[in-house]
């Protein structure tokens, strides 16, 4: 029985309904279920701790290296160790965790090639952590200084999902919706993220971070959010990392939080779903009240191969109102539903920081008059009690309040004073800048960045980017010679930041190409390529604008080169590096080389983060590859897939139709066809065209007459276009 599935937008239009719906007395709607993905990336997920970061920490503690636990690639460039070192070391540690586990059926696990567990099946990962806990880190303290070491190696830090969290959390009490959304956060993660993003919006919350003493919440009364660390938390002393630890608290935990979670609507991010003490739970409930989600990076028609056996039990359970959801990240999860909440795309207390800390101080209850004696006493100074101070402190952050929404009321006397007011109002400008261009009023916007770049003493860089914004958004209203005169004032500024000079370079060329200088484009591609200090990101873009541009010259091979060298840059987005890949991969099929490109488009489809226009792209690519040897399947199969990730890819449901043709299921394809075309009442045309089709493939039944006889196909269609109310052929 194949999952249920629904979109995050499917998601997020739910929650909407259930919080207007609201509920008697209050009651929050959700309770949330947080993992290691939603700590990602500032905190190691079970998969790059089995992967790098134990055996790194377990380098660091044996080899008693004289530096702190840090980033392993940092400490490789500064030299304490080499990489061959600490991957001897590696391959040394999982052999020995390997060949402990190897007679026990239950916890063994395979090892790949790079003598590093096989993660590739979610079972694996499980036994790999459990074992590597018990047998990697041999007691208690080594796992509980493992987790705080890795924790403290992030600082202070917190990462988009939860900022975009507590910016939901902070209004829910007195936002206009029926309901408050969450009140209870169950995580399995260590981390005090959630502890730190509440801080920052004066939030209050409570934890329970004792496994063994794990009761079911009561939400409906205070508005404090319970957080409930279920393994434990780095503050305490008992955490539960071997799975014998996680099975006690299950046997003792679980059964006493069903009727709380069935009485919730239950949000799934970040959490792979071993067999815990909330797993347990979720699969002893028999229903929700506002549904179950599941949300994870895996693509729909992939979550089934790559979801865990329990969380497959719990979304196919006829009548438990449990989905799957397809998110691209946690933290791209949160911003949107952020944004359907009508909270804007930045939390609140990020653009007014002033009157959150106003409502920290003003909760503060202080006596009048300073404590002394009861007996006499002598002259003695006044205004030194705390409510008079505090009152004082209020003042002047109100006056504070005031200065940040209008720097130009402050008078500075000092020169950093004066230099500081003077930057807080080139901020002040290039925000409502901002604001302006995203709100349609492009005028408005170039007004306010030309009053930035024409005053004399602006830095560099503010200078630099308001030219730069200004440029893309002259570009925007079709003024292309202001755009290109912007970015070209940029490039001639000998102190312009190095970054913003690569993006006016990389913007310059797209209109230099768009205006048909094709020279001039790839000269300033080069330039940015050529850049020592360039981001990463920016060169990417480079040099995969030049391949695109090599590509239209019929220069296949120097495209190819290009796409390579954006793919082998470290720390770019997932976008870049999937837009890299199938490029290259088409480059490698116009040349031939077929194995080459299958290769490029399966690592799009395997990442799981690319987006999805790639992803899907990489499927109906690699399916008429595949095609074009003879597999049908796959044609079919790899072309369902781009659906599922893109519906409205027309290439992917063509595919569909001809591969249900060939295979015989004529109805079907031409309930596809009918679908790409929207008309549903002409079906004797779209039967003609298919026989035309057939026949066709009856004669050479390969991929050149696939491509002939879909070119009959559409002229076929085309009839349809030119009668009354017909749709163009796609």
């Amino acid at each position: 029985m194949p999952i249920p599935v629904k979109s995050l937008d499917e998601m997020i239009r739910d929650v909407i309904a259930s919080l207007q719906a609201g509920t008697r007395g209050g009651r929050p709607i959700y309770t949330l279920l947080l993992g290691s993905g939603f700590s990602f990336p500032i905190v190691p997920t079970p998969t790059q701790m089995l992967k790098s970061d134990i055996a790194w920490w377990r380098f660091c503690k044996d080899r008693r290296l004289d530096t702190s636990f840090r980033n392993r690639a940092d400490a490789v460039a500064e030299s304490p160790a080499t990489a061959g070192e600490i991957a001897e070391f590696e391959k040394e540690l999982w052999k020995v965790i390997h060949d402990a586990c190897a007679g026990d059926e239950k916890k063994r696990f395979p090892i790949g090639t790079d003598g590093l567990p096989d993660l590739t099946d979610p079972e694996n990962v499980g036994r790999a952590y459990d074992a590597v806990m018990s047998r990697g880190l041999l007691n208690d303290r080594m796992r509980r200084q493992y987790l705080r070491d890795a924790i403290a190696r992030a600082g202070r830090k917190v990462n988009s999902a939860h900022i975009f969290l507590a910016g939901v959390l902070e209004v829910q009490e007195t936002w206009s919706w029926g309901a408050p959304f969450c009140r209870t956060i169950f995580t399995t993660n260590f981390d005090p993220l959630l502890q730190r993003s509440l801080q920052l919006v004066n939030k209050l919350y409570y934890m329970t971070d004792r496994p063994e003493v794990l009761d079911a919440p009561d939400d409906d009364q205070s508005d404090a959010i319970h957080l409930i660390y279920t393994h434990g938390s780095v503050h305490r002393y008992g955490l539960l990392n071997t799975g014998d630890q996680i099975e006690k608290a299950r046997r003792q935990n679980a059964a006493g939080l069903v009727g709380y979670l069935q009485r919730h609507g239950v949000i799934v991010m970040g959490y792979s779903g071993w067999r815990d003490t909330t797993m347990e739970a979720l699969l002893s409930c028999s229903s929700f009240d506002s549904n179950l989600y599941w949300c994870d990076i895996h693509p729909a028609d992939q979550a089934e191969a790559r979801l865990r056996p329990e969380v497959l039990e719990v979304l196919r359970e006829r009548g438990k109102n449990a989905y799957y959801v397809h998110i691209p990240s946690a933290d791209e999860a949160m911003r949107q539903l952020h944004r359907a909440l009508k909270l804007g795309d930045v939390p609140k207390f990020i653009l007014e920081p002033v009157p959150t800390l106003i409502e920290q101080l003003t909760s503060i209850e202080v006596p009048t008059e300073p404590a002394g004696s009861t007996g006499m006493a002598g002259p003695a100074l006044a205004g030194n009690d705390m409510a008079t101070l505090l009152a004082g402190t209020l003042q002047r952050l109100n006056v504070a309040g005031l200065a940040f929404d209008d720097p130009s009321i402050v008078k500075a006397s000092s020169t950093p004073a004066q230099n500081a007011v003077a930057g807080a109002l080139i901020a002040r400008v290039m925000l409502d800048a901002l604001f302006a261009a995203s709100a349609g009023k492009p005028e408005q916007a170039i007004a306010l960045w030309s009053s930035v770049i024409s005053e004399e003493k602006v830095p560099a860089a503010d200078r630099a980017w308001a030219l730069l914004n200004r440029g893309v958004t002259y570009g925007d209203i079709n003024n292309h010679e202001e755009e290109l005169r912007d970015y070209s004032a940029i490039i001639g500024m000998p102190d312009a930041p190095v970054d913003a000079k690569a993006h006016a370079f990389v913007n310059r060329s797209i209109e230099h190409n768009n205006g048909g200088r094709v020279v001039e484009a790839v000269q300033d591609l080069s330039a940015v390529i050529a850049m020592a200090n360039a981001p990463n990101e920016q060169k990417a873009k480079a040099f995969i604008n030049r391949g695109v541009m090599h590509g239209e010259a019929n220069e296949i091979a120097e495209a190819i080169d290009d796409y390579t060298g954006a793919i082998e840059l470290p720390y770019i987005s997932a976008e870049k590096r999937a837009k890299a890949l199938y490029n290259r991969g088409q480059a490698h099929y116009q040349l031939g080389r077929y194995t080459e490109a299958l290769a490029d488009y399966s690592m799009v489809t395997e990442m799981p983060d690319a987006p999805g226009r790639e992803k899907a792209g990489a499927f109906v690519n690699r399916g008429w590859a595949l095609f074009g040897v003879g597999d049908v399947q796959a044609l079919l199969d790899d072309s369902r897939r781009a659906l599922a990730i893109h519906p409205e890819n027309n290439a992917a449901r063509m595919n569909v139709a001809l591969a249900l043709l060939l295979s015989g299921e004529t109805d079907a394809a031409i309930t596809e066809y009918e679908r790409l075309l929207g008309q549903t009442s002409e079906e004797t045309v779209i039967r003609e065209a298919v026989h035309d089709l057939q026949a066709e493939m009856t004669k050479r039944p390969d991929l050149h007459g696939a491509q002939r006889a879909l070119a009959l196909l559409n002229s076929g269609l085309e009839k349809i276009q030119n009668r009354p109310g017909g749709s163009a052929p796609p």
